[in-house]
């Protein structure tokens, strides 16, 4: 399995978390330290009114089946991984699908595994490749809303996301790319002392906020906790993959993590005495993005060229609930 090209499309309202800073300012709070240095942003990208995550994916999808020089009439797999897409019936596959006039004999399907949606994602694409010889080529495409979850109320949800899609072309290959192993983990949250749903959406559950008769409407539950022991798992789980086939950390020419938060990408770095090279962290410009966040590191060292084919990439992320997943692979 090969990455054969990525690209990305930007929410275009880039704002500067100054105005974040200000915000809560106005309402007591002083959550610079949290939004610059926990955090670690300096900007944020929001979709403006013309963009939803269907026209963003769309576009990811034509900008990188040009850049590959692809055709859909190559691709026998199509996967579009998100957690609130703009519609749900039709697949958005099936409409992407449609808009970029695929072919008859391609599989689509939509899912949602919130964060770690695009790398399970290209789990399920491996496995396909792997059981159906006919299937040659796949394109994955991620996108999450993020403007569902703002709460101008809350700091852990105002000023921290942005909208950023993803949208990759992965082909067969049996040279030099290729998985070498995986782990998931589940994690239920009392076993951290985390009180459960402590992150929900929507809070009342939808057969609330989409009855007619209730004045229920889809807010965001985001209580503050300590995530600490749930970034250590993910230490952990690298810790694991690499060790089990005989990988030593400095063979490892990228680690794309989590962007959720510059504090939790700090603390991998130290864990695993590595530099900003190895191991980026570029959501400070745009903010963090869900599904597509370990994605958008890889595009970016691609762009960089800090990254060539051969070289050993781990991704790694975390999904509430709570649950991760740990990829190894060549490039």
């Amino acid at each position: 399995m090969k990455i054969t090209g990525i690209e990305v499309v930007k929410g275009k309202n880039k704002i500067p978390i100054e105005h974040f800073i200000e915000h809560f300012k106005k309402q007591g709070k002083d959550v610079e330290i949290l939004l610059k240095y926990v955090f670690g942003r300096d900007s944020i990208c929001i979709a403006n009114e013309d963009e939803t995550s269907f026209t963003m994916a769309l576009e990811a999808c034509q900008k990188v089946l040009a850049s590959t020089n692809t055709s859909m009439n190559e691709i026998d797999l199509f996967i579009f991984s998100g957690f609130m897409p703009e519609y749900t019936m039709p697949q958005v596959s099936l409409m992407l699908h449609d808009e970029l006039n695929g072919k008859k004999d391609c599989l689509c399907f939509d899912m949602n595994a919130n964060c770690i949606g695009m790398i399970s994602a290209l789990e399920l694409i491996d496995g396909y490749f792997a059981g159906r010889s006919h299937m040659k080529k796949a394109l994955l495409v991620g996108c999450d809303d993020i403007r569902f979850l703002e709460d101008e109320n809350n700091a852990l949800a105002y000023g921290v996301y942005g909208n950023v899609t993803c949208a990759a072309v992965i082909e067969r290959s049996t040279d030099v790319s290729y998985i070498i192993d995986r782990k998931y983990t589940v994690t239920h949250l009392a076993e951290k002392n985390i009180e459960k749903n402590s992150v929900l959406y929507p809070e009342a559950g939808f057969s609330k906020v989409l009855d007619p008769k209730s004045p229920v409407t889809a807010k965001f539950k985001w209580k503050q906790f300590e995530s600490d022991e749930l970034y250590a798992d993910g230490r952990v789980s690298i810790n694991e993959v690499i060790e089990k086939n005989d990988i030593k950390v400095e063979d490892i020419s990228l680690f794309c993590l989590s962007q959720l938060s510059l504090k939790y990408v700090n603390m991998f770095r130290e864990y695993f005495d590595i530099d900003e090279m190895k191991c980026p962290y570029v959501a400070r410009s745009c903010g963090y993005s869900g599904t597509t966040s370990p994605f958008l590191v890889l595009y970016e060292a691609i762009q960089k060229a800090q990254i060539k084919r051969g070289d050993l990439v781990v991704m790694w992320t975390l999904g509430m609930g709570s649950d991760d997943i740990c990829t190894l692979f060549k490039y």
